[in-house]
């Protein structure tokens, strides 16, 4: 077959056009941190209901800024159980009105840390200390534009090592799943990592892994980072002068070592520092490419109910608690108690305003380093079957799952984990005062998840 002059020359013009965008693109990098741990006597996420005492370790706001010199990315880590709307909307505003950067190209992800400030709606209003959190948003601002304003030429390599600090915690011990060990569920059994190189050495090392930070929990009153603060410790003692910044990945039906206390926090944090640095030993380096990023927005399905069956709800709660105020004349409505009736008046509110019909607003938000590297993030405590399915099918060579990330509300389960109920499907939901979901939401995030990541890695190929 022969191909005509014209094809021919159409062909090698876009060779060369190709290999001249390519040529002219390098890394940049910029990295800060700063110190956001609330005073003495604000109330925690763990123990919960009490205040601190003190602090074990501080806790940080992190921001990595990556550049190809046209296109940006910020990648932000807090330490902090999780973000609320409100917040995260209040960071963006200022980061754009100081940097230009846009929400598309900014991710605020936590490490979810327990035994952190109270900081979002699952919270009492009460417990919130609204001085403390204004300081950390301008704190977490300032860091991020320092790490804007502050770039340099840079190598990027990626790595995996195998390592598990994370057990699952979903267990059907009778009808439903109970939150306890189960050695045969899901979890993650590698860590990535992330290792950022100027022209003399580590200025960051970027590193996720997937399980609650609850090591140290409810066996201390002093605000602590959990594992994930002494696997960046540990990090940093091979690497001085680096910054190492850790991603809370899919960790919603994962626990790392509950209530070991700091001994087991260490020891977790350890283990994970050592196999990020034993990636850095098969890492690869990326080839200079162009970064993009993009996003998608969709809904997920809640369960209906109608407003007469709301009402019945409603009334069989109060049924109940007034029943136990019978047994018992001393009876005071707990937590639980209280939680269930305001969530299920939200939920009949719903019903009538045909808010339910809408479902909950959920992004899947992405950031592509060629054909390399992917980063994919989702708000709330998405479960790690999650990551190991986009994992699995993602076109790209590596690529990082987070959860907990641009907000944080209830957890997102897994199909069959709908069917199987316990914690995390109905008592939660009721806590952060939403209606439950359905198993349809399982498909719609990995449909929507691979879309995303499809359409990065084709516009990798096209775009200078």
């Amino acid at each position: 077959m022969k191909i005509s002059a014209f094809i021919l020359s159409l062909i090698l013009c876009m060779i060369c056009s190709c290999n001249e965008s390519e040529k002219n693109v390098d890394f940049y990098a910029g990295v800060a941190q700063s110190v956001i741990t609330p005073p003495e006597g604000t109330f925690m996420v763990e123990p919960r209901g009490k205040t601190s005492t003190g602090t074990h370790d501080g806790l940080f706001v992190k921001a990595l800024t990556l550049g190809d010199g046209k296109n940006m990315i910020v990648i932000v880590s807090f330490d902090l159980s999780g973000l609320n709307e409100l917040q995260v909307n209040n960071i963006r505003k200022a980061v754009f009105d100081s940097t230009g950067i846009k929400a598309e190209q900014l991710m605020l992800s936590c490490t979810h840390s327990h035994n952190t400030p109270a900081s979002y709606h699952m919270h009492r209003k009460n417990e919130w200390n609204e001085q403390w959190e204004k300081q950390m948003i301008a704190v977490a601002v300032e860091t991020i534009k320092h790490a804007v304003n502050n770039l340099e030429k840079v190598s990027i390599s990626q790595g995996t090592a195998p390592v598990q600090i994370g057990f699952n915690r979903r267990l059907n011990e009778s009808s439903y799943a109970s939150m306890a060990p189960n050695p045969n569920g899901p979890v993650l059994k590698e860590t990535d990592a992330v290792f950022i190189k100027d022209d003399k050495s580590e200025t960051a090392v970027l590193f996720s892994y997937a399980a609650h930070p609850v090591c140290v929990h409810s066996t201390s009153t002093e605000f602590s980072a959990d594992y994930p603060g002494y696997a960046a410790k540990y990090i940093q003692s091979r690497y001085p002068g680096s910054i190492p910044v850790f991603l809370q990945g899919c960790g919603g039906n994962v626990n790392s070592t509950l209530r070991g206390g700091h001994e087991a926090a260490e020891s977790d944090g350890n283990k994970l520092g050592e196999a990020v640095i034993k990636s850095a030993e098969s890492s690869k380096t990326i080839i200079p490419s162009r970064i993009l990023y993009g996003q998608r927005n969709f809904y997920l399905p809640y369960q209906d109910i109608d407003k007469e069956t709301a009402e019945l709800v409603i009334k069989r709660i109060e049924e109940s608690m007034d029943v136990m105020k019978e047994k018992n004349p001393d009876f005071t409505p707990g937590v639980a108690h209280k939680d269930m009736l305001t969530w299920a008046h939200r939920v009949k509110d719903m019903a009538e305003n045909g808010e339910l019909q809408k479902g909950l607003s959920f992004q899947a938000q992405a950031f592509a380093l060629g054909k390399s590297l992917a980063i994919i993030a989702f708000p709330d405590e998405v479960f790690v079957d999650y990551a190991l399915y986009i994992k699995e099918h993602s076109p790209f060579e590596q690529t990082i799952v987070l959860g907990y990330t641009n907000g944080k509300r209830g957890y997102i389960p897994s199909a069959e984990a709908f069917y199987l109920g316990g914690y995390e499907v109905v008592r939660a939901q009721q806590a952060v005062n939403l209606p439950y979901l359905t198993p349809a939401c399982d498909k719609i995030i990995k449909t929507e998840s691979m879309k995303l990541l499809n359409e990065l890695w084709e516009k990798c190929s096209y775009t200078k």
